[in-house]
């Protein structure tokens, strides 16, 4: 989602802006939320030492975003809201953003989801890591998989199951600095959670979708090719196409004529085996994330 409360600390941090330094960053963000997710029950070790780990944890993504925040501040008080001084107007894309757009104006998606999201623009009182900011990166995790479980490879899932993973992601959102008011979460039903996920969806993933600008082209650029070094299929045409599969739910025939044939392969491999098969069982999703987890690491370290 290109907001910019988002993009502008991403930018400003430059941990995002090169392939090298990106494949670094999603590879240390994705090892850390898989050992949140492996190492539960909590506190269920002697002494609570699972427990004791996942804070730690916690801990240090909260201490880190909490000494960034100072640092954006700090900056703000001495040059203005600007963050990032960099002109991207020249900036030429890696990915075929045209044909992505072309395909998303073309979608049949209503034209009242297409309108610039609310608050979707750099504030003179601006607050990194604000509550807002927060929010829809909390609902980056938890959001998709509740809403479109089988589009991400989630099998029928029981409402129980759902239920209890959007609570999980409520106690992280809290440990993480989200207040209760903010923590899209915290619902009485998850009836509420679909609706609260949905308009979010609607207001801001769609609607951003047609409002990305140079910096954060930029951004998901260097994004997607450090992704390309620590995934077995992405590339970026090939992630930008399954965006507009998976998360808009749009067709895509202008973005499909941008891949090669092997990203065509690909697209095929995650539509008739990735998805319905070895994401479907247990053991085969355990291998899958033991091989992505090695693959990573490989390619972080040489």
């Amino acid at each position: 989602m290109p907001h910019p409360d988002l993009v502008n600390v991403l930018l400003f941090t430059g941990r995002s802006s090169s392939p090298e330094s990106a494949a670094k960053r999603y590879y240390s963000t994705t090892t850390e939320i898989l050992s949140w997710y492996d190492e539960l029950p909590w506190g269920s070790g002697p002494g609570g030492g699972e427990f004791a780990e996942v804070a730690k944890s916690l801990k240090r993504v909260r201490m880190l975003q909490l000494k960034l925040a100072r640092t954006i501040s700090s900056k703000i008080s001495r040059e203005g809201i600007n963050l990032n001084s960099r002109d991207y107007s020249a900036y030429t894309p890696i990915a075929a953003w045209p044909s992505f757009h072309k395909d998303l104006e073309e979608s049949n998606i209503p034209l009242c989801q297409r309108r610039i999201p609310p608050t979707f623009g750099e504030s003179k009182d601006f607050i990194p890591f604000n509550q807002h900011a927060l929010a829809l990166t909390q609902f980056s995790f938890v959001g998709y998989p509740i809403l479109f479980p089988e589009r991400f490879g989630i099998f029928r899932p029981s409402e129980d199951d759902l239920w209890a993973f959007n609570h999980f992601w409520a106690i992280l959102g809290y440990t993480l600095g989200l207040e209760d008011k903010y923590n899209i979460a915290l619902q009485p039903d998850l009836k509420s959670v679909r609706e609260v996920y949905l308009e979010i969806f609607e207001r801001y993933t769609i609607a951003a979708g047609f409002h990305w600008w140079p910096g954060a082209v930029c951004l998901v650029d260097s994004i997607f090719q450090g992704l390309e070094r620590i995934t077995l299929l992405g590339t970026p045409n090939f992630l930008l196409y399954r965006i507009l599969r998976d998360v808009f739910d749009v067709a895509g025939p202008n973005m499909w004529k941008c891949l090669t044939i092997r990203e065509k392969l690909n697209s095929s491999f995650a539509d008739h085996v990735f998805l319905p098969i070895l994401l479907k069982y247990q053991v085969t999703r355990k291998l899958c994330t033991f091989l992505y987890v090695r693959h990573t690491q490989f390619c972080t370290h040489y």
